[in-house]
């Protein structure tokens, strides 16, 4: 017979070993809280069953620390198999949920806590037969294990993923937080996030250096005393390398890109950035990198946005994302601070350079690239049947720098740290250039395109349900054909279920503002809106009559599309009170539809019952009636209507 290979026998070993760790953390992680206290017992169990793992956790540590990884001439004959891995990875994981908890499992390392309570013995009972010292000893034994295996599998994004994951679990809370701080292994981490130390950095996806910063800087900004000093010491590394980066950019981001190790260390660099400013989650953290960074970095960020380079652009704007989103208030300035108008500047500064650098490009590929036929958001066909057929390269190269663009803006528009009116009293630009880029790039977009890809839909109508609703005049002030674009967009967008929700917000922003501005018609927005709609008679009554239609001929209610009905229902009073001769035709011809007397009698009293009671008006209390009204309608009407 052939001969047996070598280490096939080990490798049959370890899958075996990587099966019983899945056992074992099955077992640990089957701990239930309404179950404890343990029974006598079984506390040992789960003690004697996860020394083993943990030992086995070490072993195949100092197995890797020989092999070729560690050892120049090696041949790597000593890398357990992958599989043993996640599966020693699963049970951390498991041990961690049970075994780890603040509330329960580290009295020994509070005192403050006083008398330890009936589950906390229980804890303390399976630290001292694991055999291992307490629950600082054992969390360090995990530690050691995470930065184990971020210098040793590297090139393994699964295994990276899922270790980064645990380190992120393991340091939520105070307790654990603190704990963490002063063990060795996260200290080194802490002291050497470099490729030499950590290979996994330049290997791995650069989405994994966002995940190990959030992770330490949540460490920093949650549990240190002295925050100041230890951001600062946290943080130096990173500026340094910003200094370095925006020294070498001097001539233009894609100069310097002609360098790989450029490109992979502002990658790096902004991956690294983000993940600090995702993990600043209160108004004292925030500030202090608002401080770091600005203004001595955002040159560098300005120039890297006008870079060819897909990954450099995309990797600056989800930097840029998180950095001006306002979760959690905590972006406050003091009264007196114009940071709120620097930051939406430098913002609007960034998305400027991409859409201005993307709009060139794509204006190019038009001029030289192969002919199609494209009609503001209404053309190029071909693009929407390779989105449909999953073509990753299609979106990323076209559609993914523009995607979060939109969010950047977003998040800045509905950000509210800035009164964004203060740009056009003092003729800055900022706002305006801002707004402009971005419309710009979402007609860019062919509705084919956008209708296709579900994020740049998301993007593209979150959007404009902000611009809508904070910044209308700046749409209605547009030409009619643009209006009318956008709008034939929403309309499109209010029969697709994940985006309904978006288009009616968005439309009702629309038929909100005309109804409590009628009286206001030599304001340059309405006269706009008055030739837009004298132009395009029809517009308001195509859309009203979409909404009617979703709402009785749609699917019907159920958990899963009952907020969707409710969000229909909102614009449908509004658009009522500004047309109310497209709702008497829309009746009339609904009416007449109807095959029998009788049919067409019980719908004009449907009709009839949907408007009794409800005032001209917008109030939320005649809006909250008049949604009632055509819920029961609604209800009433599908029951007996004839399509």
């Amino acid at each position: 017979g052939a001969a047996p290979q070598p280490g096939a026998g080990r490798s049959a070993v370890e899958r075996q070993l990587a099966w019983l760790a899945y056992v074992v953390a099955a077992v640990v992680g089957g701990v239930s809280w309404n179950q404890l206290p343990l029974s006598d017992g079984e506390e040992t169990l789960d003690a004697n069953l996860s020394r083993r793992v943990f030992d086995l956790a070490q072993l195949v540590d100092y197995a890797h620390s020989h092999s070729d990884a560690a050892v120049p001439g090696r041949n790597g004959s000593r890398r357990c198999d992958e599989r043993l891995e996640l599966a020693l990875l699963y049970f951390l994981t498991n041990f961690r949920r049970v075994y780890l908890w603040e509330q329960h499992s580290l009295p020994a390392t509070r005192p403050e806590l006083g008398t330890p309570s009936a589950k906390q013995r229980v804890f303390m009972r399976v630290f001292d037969q694991m055999g291992l010292g307490d629950s600082a000893a054992v969390m360090n034994c995990i530690v050691m294990k995470i930065a184990n295996n971020l210098r040793h599998w590297p090139a393994h994004d699964e295994i990276v993923k899922q270790t980064l994951a645990l380190f992120h679990e393991l340091s939520s809370g105070l307790a654990p937080g603190k704990l963490l701080l002063n063990l060795d292994a996260t200290k080194f981490l802490l002291e050497h996030r470099t490729a030499d130390h950590l290979p996994f950095m330049i290997r791995a996806r650069p989405r994994h250096r966002t995940t190990l910063h959030v992770t330490l800087a949540r460490l920093i900004f949650c549990v240190v005393d002295d925050v100041q000093a230890a951001f600062d010491a946290f943080f130096a590394p990173l500026l340094t390398t910003l200094r370095s980066l925006a020294d070498a950019a001097t001539n233009g981001v894609d100069t310097a890109a002609a360098n790989p190790d450029f490109t992979t260390a502002l990658i790096g660099a902004l991956r690294d950035v983000r993940g600090v400013a995702q993990a600043a989650h209160n108004r004292r953290a925030y500030n202090m990198l608002f401080d770091a960074l600005y203004p001595a970095h955002f040159g560098l960020f300005a120039r890297a946005a006008e870079s060819d380079n897909t990954d450099v652009v995309v990797s600056l704007l989800r930097f840029m994302h998180e950095f001006v989103s306002n979760k959690g208030q905590r972006i406050t300035f003091e009264r007196s601070s114009p940071n709120g108008i620097l930051l939406f500047r430098e913002a609007s500064r960034v998305v400027v350079a991409f859409g201005s650098r993307e709009l060139t490009r794509r204006a190019h590929r038009a001029n030289n690239g192969p002919t199609s036929p494209t009609n503001g958001a209404l053309g190029d066909t071909r693009a929407a049947d390779r989105a449909r057929t999953g073509s990753n390269d299609e979106y990323r190269t076209r559609h993914k720098g523009v995607v979060v663009a939109l969010g950047v803006m977003t998040r800045a528009l509905d950000g509210n740290y800035v009164n964004l009116g203060v740009f056009a009293l003092y003729n800055d630009r900022a706002l305006a250039d801002a707004l402009e880029v971005a419309m710009r790039l979402t007609f860019a977009c062919p509705l084919d395109d956008v209708l296709a890809y579900p994020k740049l839909a998301q993007a593209y109508f979150a959007f404009y349900e902000v611009v809508f609703r904070e910044h209308i005049s700046f749409v209605i002030c547009k030409d009619t054909d643009t209006f009318s674009l956008l709008l034939s967009a929403i309309h499109d967008a209010l029969e697709v279920p994940n985006l309904a929700t978006l288009a009616a917000t968005t439309l009702d922003h629309l038929a909100t503002y005309r109804f409590t501005h009628q009286s206001k018609r030599t304001l340059p927005a309405m006269q706009a809106l008055d030739a837009h709609l004298t132009s395009r008679p029809n517009l308001l009554k195509k859309l009203l009559t979409t909404l009617f239609n979703q709402l009785l001929f749609g699917p019907p209610a159920n958990p899963a599309s009952s907020a969707n009905h409710w969000v229909l229902t909102r614009p449908v009073l509004s658009l009522m009170l500004v047309d109310e001769r497209a709702f008497l035709e829309y009746k009339d011809d609904l009416v007449a539809s109807q095959t029998t007397p009788d049919l067409r009698q019980r719908l004009i009293d449907a009709f009839a019952n949907l408007v009794s009671n409800v005032h001209r008006n917008l109030e939320p209390s005649n809006r909250d009636h008049f949604t009632q009204a055509l819920s029961t309608f609604r209800h009433e009407v599908r029951q007996f209507l004839v399509c």
